[in-house]
């Protein structure tokens, strides 16, 4: 039971963080519309029209979400060995959580049901696997520390490493294939919605 609730814990943790992230998040948008929607950007009609004739490279674009995904999934990796890592987890998610809400929350003032359509259509499929593989590497981020001062015997240590290995490589191929869904298969996605 208390094996079960230790790797609960940093599940929970990563959840509530990212559901208060995106609770600040839709709350700040729908508080301060007004400013917000002044400076549509990238949500304009002529925004919009513009994307239905855009041609995408997905080669650099798989360069580009590759630069950037991976810079992340590292420096939290890196994060983990050091003294701050569940500020730096904690906060990482707590973000991911606000961008969320307030992209949402952008594209449904400006196109209600529409406008969150549009955002999933953005984010599927890849965002699934980018949930899991940086849920995946949070939770063994968290679990670091707890390892770290765990004191047992050689065996036990030695087979948990190999199982922690694991868990980080199987969170790096979930970004990988999030990476190749988001530059190769998402754009088709994305036009044929728009």
């Amino acid at each position: 039971m208390n094996k079960l609730r230790n790797s609960i814990t940093p599940i929970i943790w990563i959840l509530a963080l990212s559901s208060l992230g995106f609770v600040i998040g839709t709350l700040t948008i729908a508080v301060g519309q007004e400013n917000w929607l002044i400076k549509e950007g990238i949500l304009n009609q002529e925004f919009i029209s513009n994307t239905e004739s855009l041609i995408i490279d997905k080669r650099a674009l798989f360069f580009l979400c590759l630069g950037r995904r991976i810079r992340a999934f590292f420096l939290l990796l890196l994060l983990s060995f050091s003294s701050v890592n569940i500020f730096f987890n904690s906060f990482f998610f707590l973000i991911s959580g606000i961008y969320t809400g307030s992209i949402m929350e952008l594209f449904s003032i400006r196109y209600g049901m529409q406008g969150i359509g549009m955002y999933f259509t953005m984010i599927f499929p890849q965002g699934i696997f980018y949930v899991l593989g940086f849920w995946i590497l949070g939770c063994w981020c968290l679990n670091q520390e707890k390892l770290q001062s765990n004191t047992e015997n050689k065996k036990l240590k030695k087979l948990r490493n190999i199982k922690n290995k694991r868990s980080v490589f199987i969170a790096f191929l979930l970004v990988l294939i999030g990476i190749i869904l988001e530059s190769y298969v998402n754009p088709k996605i994305f036009l044929f919605f728009i």
